[in-house]
């Protein structure tokens, strides 16, 4: 096969060769919970193959040493994976910062920055080692959780931090309702406009929990299950079904139900 083109941070994480030396393994800070056992954890968690040692020769780049090989060195090679695996990530995110960057400077030389809206954000959340995982499947707060950050000088006040919790379906209706049309213009989206909230009024009736659904159950790479769950400020409820609902790309493998509650 063709070696793969550079590309943003996707796996299997290809950076382009300018970022070479930049984040380098080895000085890469670990999370807390990157030797979390998930012990006392759902089995429908404790069954995904997204464990920093499921990386694969493709992710990292290079085979694992030798001396690394065995059961009873997971935990080290877990680490060396990691290294490897966020080197590339990271390099992955840099493109798109500087890309974000050239964008911003066009603007600011053309006289456009005052009245144009820009948005920084990313389809997901992603476990960056956390618990000893990678990807983004499961509900935990490292992968349901987004950045958001806007700049529009003439709408937004610079500073401004919206505390409520917004949903990537509140996006459609905010964008519409910033061009000067009305959300009911797409009348079977889910969302409301959070514009208010970034021009710092209060919204009285602001929903106060935010749903969520994996459908992709047992997909034969991650074998993450299929759940649905609600985060509030302070809980997240997770009902893992387990269950494909004959969709392509879904196992046919059924497991038991099993509902958890993680606080925040």
């Amino acid at each position: 096969m063709p070696p793969r083109p550079p590309q943003g941070a996707h796996r299997p994480w290809i950076p382009h060769p300018r970022y070479e030396g930049r984040y380098t393994e080895g000085t890469i800070p670990e999370p807390e919970t990157i030797a979390d056992d998930h012990a006392g954890r759902s089995a429908s968690v404790r069954r995904v193959a997204m464990r920093l040692d499921d990386l694969t020769l493709t992710d990292v780049k290079e085979p694992v040493p030798p001396e690394l090989e065995g059961e009873e060195r997971c935990a080290e090679r877990s680490s060396w994976k990691y290294q490897r695996y966020m080197r590339d990530h990271l390099r992955c995110v840099q493109a798109v910062e500087d890309s974000v960057g050239e964008l911003l400077d066009y603007l600011d030389e053309h006289d456009l920055a005052e009245n144009t809206l820009v948005i920084y954000t990313s389809g997901q959340g992603f476990l960056l080692g956390d618990h000893g995982w990678f990807d983004k499947r499961p509900m935990f707060d490292e992968s349901f959780t987004m950045p958001f950050v806007v700049r529009w000088p003439d709408g937004i006040p610079a500073g401004t931090r919206v505390e409520e919790m917004v949903t990537n379906v509140d996006v459609a209706a905010t964008l519409l309702e910033a061009a000067g049309i009305s959300p009911t213009a797409l009348p079977e989206q889910q969302g409301r406009s959070f514009l208010p909230l970034l021009r710092g009024e209060r919204v009285e009736d602001w929903p106060e929990a935010g749903y969520y659904r994996y459908w992709e159950h047992d997909d034969p790479e991650h074998h993450a299950p299929a759940y649905y769950g609600v985060r509030t400020r302070t809980h997240t409820y997770v009902h893992y079904y387990n269950d494909g609902p004959g969709t392509p790309g879904v196992a046919p493998l059924t497991c038991p139900c099993e509902g958890s509650t993680i606080a925040a």
